[in-house]
């Protein structure tokens, strides 16, 4: 287990063949994707600190807490394994008026007052570079 003290959230966008640029999709569902829980099994085994043989295992992120005021950003950027390159996910992103971290919140997470956040702004960087 580790801890990070939350200054912003980093979502990463999931890439997808074949979406289109003008394709919406909803800031809450990538948002639960990145605290999915992960399955480490076959290659992708956890190397075990104390005996060092690869063990299956679930990995899965959490909030302990969250902060005053909440600064998203996106991470728009993926591995092409065809083309051996970094490419910039364009398609449009969709943000809710009202945000709520609750679902995202561990079982074990000190009492928390407010997890809804309002949008106050959206700041967009407009490239089709990945670099």
């Amino acid at each position: 287990q580790r801890s990070e003290t939350l200054c912003e959230l980093r979502v990463r966008l999931r890439g997808r063949p074949g979406r289109s640029a003008g394709e919406v999709t909803a800031l809450e569902g990538e948002l639960a994707a990145g605290f999915d829980t992960e399955q480490l099994t076959g290659d992708n085994r956890y190397a075990c600190q104390v005996c060092g043989s690869p063990q299956e295992a679930n990995c899965r992120n959490a909030l302990q807490a969250v902060p005053p005021l909440l600064h998203i950003v996106l991470d728009r950027f993926h591995w092409d394994g065809c083309s051996g390159e970094h490419k910039k996910l364009c398609h449009k992103v969709s943000y809710p008026e009202t945000l709520d971290l609750a679902p995202f919140l561990d079982r074990t997470a000190k009492e928390v007052h407010a997890t809804k956040f309002e949008l106050i702004g959206v700041l967009e960087h407009h490239s089709r570079s990945a670099d």
